[in-house]
Order: C-alpha cells, then structure tokens, then sequence
C-alpha cells in the first residue's frame, strides 16, 4: 500500500489493538474546492488524531523495505501488526504484516509466506515511536 491510496488500517500494538478509517472532513468554506479526507481512530474508542503524524506514520511504514532476508522469521520479540486496506474503496486490497522486532533486528513476516524481510530498525522505531504516540500505549 502506500499513504496516499490507504482507506484504514488495523493496528495492533502492545497487546491492544486500534482501527483508523479515512473519513470525509467537514465541507470546505469554499464550494468549488474539493471535500477534505481526515483519518480518525474508531476503535477501541472513536477519536481525532493528529493528522501529520499519522500520515507520517503511514508513510514510514509503507517506504518499509527488505534489506535482506531471513530464512525463519524470529520466534520472540516485540510484536506489532498492521493490516492496511487501500485502492477503491468500493472493493479495497488488503495487505498484513507483522513485525517482530529482538535487539536490533527487525522482521516483517506476510501470512502464507516462509520465512521474513528484514527491514531498517531505525525507520521501524520511527514508526512505532508515532502510532504509539497516538494511541498512547507506552
């Protein structure tokens, strides 16, 4: 997926899991600009959210890379999932990863696939240090 085509995600994060949704924001003041899209949490509890940050959020984790792979993904660590939906909203795609992260190594491992990616730590924890903000999970 990419930021720009995301319809909501699925976030699960210490053990907790949140749901964002793009929604139509308020009418313009000016009728002939083009309705806003604004992203807001609506699970567990329905909230605004900072707009930058989560579009920051979102594009972090879908510049997301493989530097390299690993033939078994890690057994232990961190977890966090995000499910993406995106496309047309008629009939939008879904794309699941999760992550699991021990020291310094971080894996991205997709559902029916052997093995992992093994992406950049340092732009993982830029990512998580954002939703976390977000949703408040320490």
């Amino acid at each position: 997926f990419r930021s720009f085509s995301a319809l909501g995600a699925d976030v699960t994060v210490g053990g907790t899991s949140f749901t964002f949704e793009k929604q139509k924001g308020p009418a313009p003041a000016d009728a002939a600009a083009a309705p806003t899209e604004v992203w807001k949490q609506t699970k567990p509890d329905a909230k605004e959210i900072d707009q930058t940050k989560f579009t920051d959020f979102l594009t972090t984790m879908s510049n997301l890379r493989a530097e390299k792979f690993a033939e078994k993904a890690l057994a232990f660590g961190a977890e966090f999932v995000l499910t993406a939906r995106f496309g047309d909203a008629a009939s939008p795609q879904t794309d699941e990863v999760r992550f699991r992260k021990s020291g310094a190594v971080v894996h991205a491992i997709r559902p029916g696939e052997g093995g992992a990616a093994v992406v950049s730590t340092a732009d993982f924890d830029k990512a998580l240090a954002l939703i976390k903000e977000l949703t408040g999970v320490k």
